[in-house]
């Protein structure tokens, strides 16, 4: 519960500027075909090829107790979801 939040995801397909690292991440510059899904929170490579793909998402995900896994969610794309 700590840990709970609601999250927006926007895509942009135009980019100018330069990305700065923050407290809660280092900016990497990667194909999209090479996505670090591995590295990411694990409800990530549920939802975000499809939003790379052009898709959308509304999708509730919950994390099991050791706070890395995805244990439960109403995503399509999650084994045993309902459809």
């Amino acid at each position: 519960p700590r840990w709970s939040q609601k999250s927006w995801v926007f895509v942009s397909r135009v980019f100018r500027g330069e990305a700065v690292a923050s407290d809660e991440l280092e900016p990497l510059w990667v194909d999209v075909a090479d996505i670090p899904l591995d590295r990411m929170w694990d409800d990530a490579r549920f939802w975000l090829p499809a939003v790379l793909a052009g898709g959308s998402v509304a999708a509730t995900f919950s994390f099991a107790a050791d706070g890395r896994t995805v244990e439960t969610s109403d995503h399509h794309a999650f084994p045993g979801a309902a459809p």
